[in-house]
């Protein structure tokens, strides 16, 4: 089974000037993004300040793009952003906009441009660098998704998905011992993680550490009994072990 990199949830908040705040949200499991615009157009900024005439429509312009998955519309508005500001405050959220809308869009090369110019403004900003890694992973480029992860979780030990990332990353590279870590590193966060949980028992399995595996599959079933995979590979490892009818069992679930 090819094991996927988790893409995981984001949640990005900026206030431009006290003026304008803006939040996306890409769900895992789905395409769509959630945009909410709070523009306080006739109220003072923070500092005493208001935006510059320009700025606020042409952030709901590139957040109307944003909700339509439309990435040529949102690169034209941050073109036009550019005319009327410079402020690294406000393009570095709005570069993580882009590429979160081409990643989501099926187009992970171009997200990572967008991305690196927002790390490049916000270089300890740990929401960027998963998303950039997610963005190397999906075309293959794993040297640059392993750092991804790496700084991910230098900035953020206890990011359970970074870790996760990781463990897939080195699984791919056939670093099995070094995937075991990085697994059980994303569970000493989060212990009740699925796909962590399930993958770690697939490495102890090819390790040949049969009890400790049999336990990873067991307890992915006791917290999620519709994950087949897992019950897939229990029951692989009954067949190994040579406990036929307890395996055929899993099996059968497993196939459905």
């Amino acid at each position: 089974m090819r094991q996927h990199i988790v893409d995981a949830t984001i949640s990005l908040a900026s206030v431009f000037d006290g003026s304008l705040l803006l939040m996306a949200i890409a769900p895992q499991n789905n395409s769509k993004l959630t945009i909410k615009l709070n523009p306080q157009t006739n109220k003072p900024a923070a500092h005493g300040a208001l935006s510059p005439p320009g700025e606020q429509e042409r952030i709901q312009e590139i957040a109307a793009c944003v909700q339509r998955l439309d990435l040529a519309g949102a690169q034209r508005g941050y073109a036009l952003l550019l005319r009327v500001t410079n402020k690294p405050s406000l393009l570095a959220p709005v570069q993580f906009l882009l590429g979160i809308i081409a990643q989501r869009g099926g187009n992970p090369q171009a997200a990572i441009e967008p991305y690196s110019l927002a790390l490049a403004t916000d270089k300890r900003n740990p929401q960027i660098t998963p998303q950039l890694g997610f963005a190397h992973f999906a075309r293959a480029q794993m040297d640059e998704a392993e750092r991804c992860c790496r700084t991910s979780i230098t900035l953020e030990p206890r990011m359970a998905h970074a870790q996760y990332n990781l463990g897939v990353l080195l699984q791919q590279k056939r670093d099995l011992p070094g995937a075991c870590r990085a697994f059980e590193a994303a569970l000493m966060v989060q212990p009740r993680f699925p796909k962590a949980l399930n993958n770690l028992g697939n490495m102890l399995m090819a390790l040949r550490e049969i009890p400790h595996s049999d336990k990873c599959y067991r307890d992915v079933i006791a917290i999620n009994e519709k994950f087949f995979y897992a019950h897939h590979g229990l029951g692989r490892l009954l067949v190994d072990a040579n406990w036929q009818n307890e395996a055929r069992h899993y099996l059968l679930i497993g196939l459905c």
